[in-house]
C-alpha cells in the first residue's frame, strides 16, 4: 500500500509540473503578425510578443518543444559560414560554445519526424551512414556521430505520452547499482539502453572516431535523467544534462564509470531540478551552472503553475547569447 501510494503522489506531482492546466500563450503561427517588444509573460492577457517567442519563453516552447526548429539562432548569427563544409560549421559551432551546441542537441530530441532530424544533423556534421535514430518503448533519442566524436542524446518528458508521465512519477528507490537511485528514471535507462541496443552502437562507432574515448551523453528533463544514469552503463567522457531532476539519494560519483565530467546546467528558476524534494532525502550530483534568461529566473503566477524557465529553447538561447563573441 505504501509503495502504491508514493507512486499515486509521484504521479500527481509529475502531471501538475510537466502537464499543468494552462493556457496556450502563443503559437507558432502568430509569430509573423507579432510585434518586436519587450517580454509579455508576466501578465497572461497579453500577446506574447516575437522577442519573447525568440527566447522560447512560451507555453509551447516548454509543451510542444517539437514545434520549433534547434539551433534556431545558426542562421542569424552572422557567425557561421553557411558556405562552409558540414563538418566546419559543426567544429566552429563547438570550439566557440559547446554548452549551446549540447543544449541545441538535447533539443533537437524532441522532433517528431525522423527525417527532420536526419537533415538537421547532416547539416551540422554529423555522419549520416553513423547515426543512430532509436525508439524503445516510448523511451527515444539518438546518437550524433562526428568524425572526432559522438553524442549520445535522450529525449525529455513528452506530456501527452502516459509512459513518460509514469516514469517521472515512479520515485522508489532501486539499490542495483549500489546507492539509492530513483526507480522509474534507472528502470527506463535499463530498458532503452538494452533494448535499443546503444552499447553495442557506441561500441561500433567509437572504433572510426579520432580519439575512441570522446564520447558524450546529454539530455534535457526527463533525458537529463536517463542521460545521468547511463553513465552507470558506459564510460562517457562528460554527462552534460539541462534542467535535470533529481535523481538519486547518495552520490552517484562512485558508481559512475570512468569519473566524467558531470555538468548540469539549471535556468532560473527551473522548478525540475527541485523534483523529486530534497526534504525526501533526494540530491543532485555533478557541477551546477545556474544560467538566468535576460528578464531575470521567471516568476510568474497562474495561469503558469511553474515558471517557462524549463523551456529547452530557453536553455540553448541563453547559452548561445552569454558566449560574447555570439553577440
Amino acid at each position: 500500500m505504501f509503495n502504491n501510494n508514493v507512486k499515486v503522489i509521484g504521479l500527481l506531482t509529475a502531471t501538475l509540473v510537466l502537464n499543468g492546466c494552462w493556457s496556450n500563450p502563443s503559437t507558432t503561427s502568430d509569430i509573423d503578425q507579432l510585434t518586436d517588444e519587450t517580454s509579455c509573460y508576466k501578465d497572461a492577457s497579453k500577446t506574447c510578443y516575437k522577442k519573447v517567442i525568440k527566447r522560447g519563453r512560451t507555453f509551447e516552447a516548454v509543451y510542444q518543444a517539437g514545434n520549433f526548429k534547434p539551433f534556431r539562432r545558426l542562421s542569424d548569427s552572422g557567425r557561421f559560414d553557411p558556405g562552409t563544409s558540414p563538418e566546419v560549421r559543426f567544429q566552429q559551432m563547438w570550439d566557440s560554445n559547446p554548452g549551446w551546441v549540447m543544449a541545441s542537441l538535447s533539443h533537437a530530441a524532441y522532433l517528431t519526424d525522423r527525417e527532420e532530424l536526419k537533415a538537421l544533423l547532416s547539416y551540422i556534421g554529423a555522419e549520416a551512414d553513423d547515426n543512430y535514430i532509436f525508439d524503445e518503448n516510448n523511451h527515444q533519442g539518438y546518437l550524433a556521430v562526428f568524425p572526432d566524436k559522438a553524442i549520445l542524446v535522450f529525449r525529455g518528458t513528452e506530456p501527452d505520452e502516459f509512459p513518460d508521465l509514469l516514469v517521472d512519477a515512479n520515485i522508489l528507490t532501486d539499490k542495483s547499482e549500489g546507492i539509492r537511485v530513483h526507480e522509474g528514471f534507472y528502470e527506463a535507462t535499463i530498458e532503452v539502453w538494452h533494448g535499443a541496443g546503444i552499447e553495442q552502437k557506441l561500441n561500433s562507432v567509437s572504433k572510426n572516431l579520432t580519439d575512441s574515448s570522446n564520447i558524450y551523453v546529454t539530455g534535457h528533463s526527463l533525458g537529463a535523467a536517463l542521460a545521468v544514469d547511463s553513465g552507470f552503463l558506459y564510460e562517457f567522457r562528460e554527462i552534460v544534462t539541462f534542467g535535470q531532476p533529481r535523481v538519486a539519494k547518495d552520490d552517484l560519483r562512485p558508481v559512475l564509470k570512468g569519473n566524467p565530467r558531470h555538468l548540469r546546467y539549471i535556468n532560473g528558476n527551473d522548478k525540475v531540478t527541485d523534483l523529486p524534494p530534497e526534504e525526501l532525502g533526494w540530491q543532485h550530483s555533478g557541477t551546477a551552472n545556474n544560467i538566468k534568461d535576460q528578464d531575470g529566473p521567471f516568476t510568474g503566477v497562474l495561469p503558469y503553475p511553474i515558471n517557462l524557465d524549463h523551456s529547452p529553447l530557453n536553455y540553448a538561447y541563453i547559452l548561445f547569447s552569454q558566449t560574447p563573441s555570439f553577440n
